[in-house]
């Protein structure tokens, strides 16, 4: 079954999605059957100028700083309210893709205004293919976009972008919008590999998403007096505690706890 995804990645002012404005937005259009290889068929990337201040904690990250935006679009232009705008762009996409989309990108469009189709976040995806990360030396493993790139050896392809002069410059870099679109491409296609190893049932791209939904499996305590232990060495007494009292305990967590009473 031929489906379209688009994959997308945003950079803002800050991590409030309620409040944070937009300062870059990048999508790639990919067409093909699951589990690939997808076609690039269309492309799209703005600078977006913000009406407030950028933080320099922000500008930290994405490099952007107020001087780079000045001949820039609003979020309403850029988003909504221009020939070749996102909303155009996402019209016939089966399943928008990105790294934590779910919690991030997702809430912040459609508060401007672009509703998205089905959501497919690697970052669910990579917590089900790899349940558990080998820790090297000292750091706690991290799920994050760069720290999976730098530990499966991923390339981002600056060729997915060779119809546009913007990315092509020197936007493309990490925490780059089209950068991190291209660095999301790679993970998902390690991702469908690693899934597919462990016996993935899903058919299409849909399917995926749908089941990147279920709860994944959490195997080290996040917090309190035993974190860093095994959720399985957690004295059983303490985790009927946390489950009882803890009313906005995260989902996976809580899925996780339970199976080990």
């Amino acid at each position: 079954m031929t489906e379209t995804i688009a994959i997308l990645d945003l950079e803002t002012t800050g991590v409030n999605t309620g409040t944070c404005e937009l300062v870059e937005v990048a999508a790639l259009k990919l067409r093909g059957d699951f589990p690939g290889p997808l076609e690039v068929v269309d492309s799209f990337w703005s600078l977006v100028k913000p009406e407030g201040p950028i933080p320099p904690e922000a500008s930290a990250v994405h490099h952007l700083v107020a001087a780079d935006l000045a001949g820039a679009p609003s979020a309403v232009v850029a988003m909504c309210n221009q020939e070749g705008c996102l909303v155009d762009f996402m019209r016939g996409v089966d399943v928008a893709v990105g790294h934590n989309i779910n919690n991030y990108d997702a809430p912040i469009l459609e508060r401007l205004g672009v509703s998205l189709p089905p959501l497919l976040d690697t970052l669910r995806l990579a917590h089900h293919a790899w349940p558990q990360l080998e820790q090297v030396g000292e750091s706690t493993p991290s799920y994050g976009l760069e720290a999976l790139r730098f530990r499966f050896g991923l390339a981002p392809n600056s060729m997915d972008w060779a119809a546009m002069a913007g990315p092509g410059d020197s936007r493309f870099r990490p925490h780059g919008a089209a950068f991190d679109v291209s660095a999301c491409r790679v993970l998902l296609d390690h991702c469908v590999e690693a899934l597919a190893i462990n016996g993935m049932k899903a058919t299409t791209y849909a399917d995926l998403a749908a089941g990147s939904l279920k709860p994944y499996r959490v195997h080290v305590m996040p917090f309190g007096k035993h974190r860093g232990d095994e959720l399985k060495d957690v004295p059983r007494s303490y985790l009927r505690w946390a489950l009882g009292n803890m009313k906005e305990l995260d989902a996976d967590l809580a899925a996780s706890m339970r199976a080990c009473m």
